[in-house]
């Protein structure tokens, strides 16, 4: 006990402080140290000349009714001889719970070598009033129901000064309790007995140091963090503290020696309150409340009931009623409370939670200690250093292992903080790398849009250089043939007037330049209506033969000029398309293979097939189209030379294009420069495909 205590204290502040790694190595320091009572036991028993144990020579008589005397006893022989052997449990006399008095009887002597002073210690508080009557002294009358300054000597225990002869004296004991009935006697040479006893009062201290220090410690942990768990802890521990000070005599001794009524329930009130703050710090930690409703009902109830049963402790004072019943209840709700202490972290364990390892083992080993010290008291068990301390060794390893479950609650919750930070951090860098990929896809989305406007502004600008261009050429087509008519209708008029008469020479001129005219203006509006999106296609049925037949006989007739050859497919006899598109289309390839053919050059048109697409080609011998205008010259008002004597608004092939492509098809241009081109439109050859651009 003493080495255990000597080293508790410093133990639990380095523990409450280390690091978790090197709890493991501590905690098996302290069990080392826990085995040092058993040691500390062999040498008292060794130290004969320090320390005797007389029980072996005791002998009592049982008084039941409290009417023997001392002086009947000494005259009387037939009381004298009722005297037997005192029964023996382990080291000690243990009478157990009896209402009975009885009268001890020791025989002494001493060594003629040894000194006469001496010291007779009995270590047992709870016994309600002890006579002791040495040879020739006045009776000593002290015990538990009487104040502090009853003690003959100022000691947590009853020590009695005796003078030992060279010849056997007999000393006589009267003691009587309503606790259970244990007499630990002891006789130690007077100067052994002061520095033993200065080193339990400094084992005690430390004891009680160690229990202050995590007191304190707990409490500004709760000052700091509110956490109401650790105000529990450092009241649990406190007042189990005050528990142990009462239960060993201190608290007689140093805070209420003259209330002896007090300290009669002293330990059992306080104990109490111990249990309620005890529940209020389990719900607390084990968060009962949220994980196990239950428990944390029926703790409440046991909450109530040990509040209870410390007010009725206090009121026995003054109402003087046996407090026997009392105590049975307080060990039935202390086993259901113990009993619940160990099932409740056991369930939460295996239900997954982690962190109550320290918790069982504390109320595992506390409820160990109070279990050997009721067997103690029921005599199950012998009397000795660790059964007699059994209670206060086991607190201080309960109050330790709490101690480590906060500390090791505190590692956890670190550990979670740091976990939390390290993902909040690595939240943080994903929401940086995310913004910096979104800056760079804005920025991408800012070049692209920007690329996209301003080829959209490009195209804006070419388009209005078209239209000037557009307008200018208008104005200049227009003008020129109006110029013609003009020129013809005044040669008609000077003529007229001079009797001539011409008009089968003018008016083909005329006619000429009014079909040019209307062409221009049919082109103009053909692309004006292509470029509506709600225009619905015709589609009908064509003979290709007397299609291109009628259409190659307008043109033999209207460009004499030029040769013109059909080539047809006899695969291929008919299609599906919307015949006037098709036809203008077809019309103005014809027309630039005229215009950029030189006299007499061949113009083909052929019928070609191909994957289920039927081809109409326009084969010309002229000038070519260079490979890096092959692309534009579909586009809208695009000409390869702009100051090029052949008339034209260069809407042709952009009208082509777009009457293929709403047919779902598409133009095909293949050309050497100086070689001449051909122009096939590909087209589809079944009515189903047309039924979207139809409907």
């Amino acid at each position: 006990m003493r080495h255990l205590l000597t080293l508790f204290p410093l133990l639990s502040l380095f523990m409450l402080f280390s690091k978790s790694g090197l709890k493991p190595l501590l905690m098996v320091l302290v069990f080392l140290s826990a085995s040092w009572p058993l040691h500390a036991v062999a040498i008292e028993l060794q130290h004969g000349m320090d320390r005797l144990n007389p029980a072996s020579v005791v002998e009592f008589i049982e008084d039941s009714d409290g009417q023997l005397t001392l002086a009947a006893i000494l005259t009387d022989p037939s009381i004298a001889a009722r005297f037997k052997p005192a029964p023996i449990s382990g080291r000690d006399i243990n009478f157990g719970y009896s209402a009975a008095s009885y009268w001890l009887r020791l025989p002494l002597k001493r060594e003629p070598e040894l000194a006469a002073n001496a010291v007779l210690e009995l270590m047992y508080i709870y016994i309600d009033k002890i006579e002791f009557y040495a040879p020739g002294k006045a009776p000593v009358i002290t015990g538990s129901a009487y104040p502090f300054n009853t003690h003959p000597i100022a000691n947590r225990f009853y020590a009695f000064p005796i003078e030992l002869s060279t010849q056997s004296q007999y000393f006589y004991f009267r003691i009587q309790s309503e606790d259970a009935l244990t007499v630990p006697l002891a006789i130690w040479q007077l100067d052994k007995f002061s520095a033993d006893s200065q080193q339990d009062y400094m084992l005690q201290s430390l004891y009680y140091g160690g229990v202050l220090a995590l007191a304190l410690y707990n409490l500004l942990l709760f000052c700091s963090l509110k956490e109401k768990t650790y105000l529990y802890y450092s009241l649990y521990v406190i007042t189990l503290g005050l528990g142990m000070l009462a239960g060993n005599g201190l608290g007689k001794q140093l805070i209420w020696p003259d209330f002896p009524a007090w300290n009669r329930v002293s330990q059992s009130t306080i104990l109490n309150v111990t249990s309620v703050f005890a529940i209020l710090f389990a719900q607390s930690y084990l968060q009962t409340q949220r994980r196990t409703p239950k428990t944390h009902i029926f703790l409440n109830l046991l909450m109530i009931a040990f509040g209870l049963v410390a007010v009725l402790l206090v009121l026995s004072i003054d109402w003087a009623y046996s407090i026997a019943g009392l105590l049975n209840v307080m060990l039935g709700l202390s086993l259901l409370f113990g009993s619940t202490m160990i099932v409740t972290p056991i369930r939460l364990i295996y239900a997954g939670q982690s962190g109550y390892r320290y918790f069982l083992l504390a109320w595992g080993v506390l409820s160990l200690g109070v279990m050997v010290a009721t067997f103690r008291f029921l005599d199950w068990l012998p009397t000795n250093a660790l059964t007699a301390y059994a209670v206060q060794i086991s607190s201080a390893f309960e109050m330790l292992f709490l101690a480590f479950a906060l500390a090791d609650r505190i590692h956890q919750e670190t550990k979670l903080k740091q976990q939390s930070q390290n993902e909040a951090l690595k939240l943080k860098q994903s929401m940086l790398k995310t913004l910096a990929i979104s800056e760079q896809n804005l920025e991408r989305q800012v070049k692209e849009r920007t690329l996209a406007l301003e080829s959209s502004l490009a195209n804006e600008k070419q388009i209005r250089i078209q239209y000037i261009r557009f307008g200018a050429l208008i104005s200049h087509e227009f003008r020129n043939q109006l110029a013609i008519i003009r020129s013809q209708l005044s040669v008609i008029e000077k003529e007229y007037k001079q009797g001539i008469v011409k008009l089968d020479k003018r008016i083909p001129i005329i006619n000429l330049t009014i079909n040019r005219l209307t062409s221009l203006f049919d082109k103009w509006l053909q692309d004006g209506r292509l470029n509506d999106d709600s225009h619905v296609l015709t589609i009908d049925r064509v003979d290709i033969t007397a299609w291109l037949r009628d259409l190659i006989e307008q043109y033999q007739a209207m460009q004499p000029e030029h040769q013109f050859q059909l080539k047809l497919n006899p695969m291929v006899m008919e299609l599906f398309a919307d015949i006037d598109l098709l036809t203008m289309a077809l019309k103005n390839l014809i027309d630039n293979a005229c215009k950029y053919s030189p006299a007499d050059s061949l113009i083909t048109i052929e019928v070609r097939q191909q994957d289920r697409m039927v081809g109409i080609a326009v084969i010309d011998q002229g000038l070519g189209v260079a490979v890096e205008h092959q692309q534009q010259v579909f586009t809208d008002y695009y000409r390869v030379n702009p100051e090029s004597r052949v008339q034209g608004l260069g809407l042709g092939l952009s009208l082509v294009k777009r009457i293929v492509n709403r047919h779902g098809g598409h133009i095909e241009l293949t050309s050497v420069l100086g070689c001449g081109s051909c122009f096939c439109m590909w087209l589809k050859n079944n009515r189903d495909n047309y039924a979207d651009s139809t409907s």
